[in-house]
């Protein structure tokens, strides 16, 4: 998991952070939840709320929702789909 940027910063309080990821230990993650990140090499952490919880059977259908760009400016949906 990469979260950019610097957790918890107070100059933009309403950043978001986006992790696609599904582990079996976050299986009952649901909005209004909270998470501690540790940010690695410190004794420092950072708490966000979860705002929302989406559940994609597949990679295309994740593209479909949140939107291309969101997954990576970079690339347009064809070519991160045949990545």
């Amino acid at each position: 998991m990469h979260i950019p940027g610097t957790p918890c910063s107070t100059a933009n309080p309403s950043f978001g952070y986006s992790v696609r990821v599904k582990y079996p230990h976050l299986a009952d993650l649901a909005a209004g939840d909270s998470i501690r990140f540790r940010i690695k090499g410190t004794d420092e952490t950072c708490e966000v709320n979860v705002t929302r919880v989406t559940e994609y059977p597949d990679f295309e259908a994740l593209l479909d929702g949140e939107g291309p760009a969101s997954v990576n400016p970079t690339a347009p949906r064809d070519e991160q789909l045949s990545s």
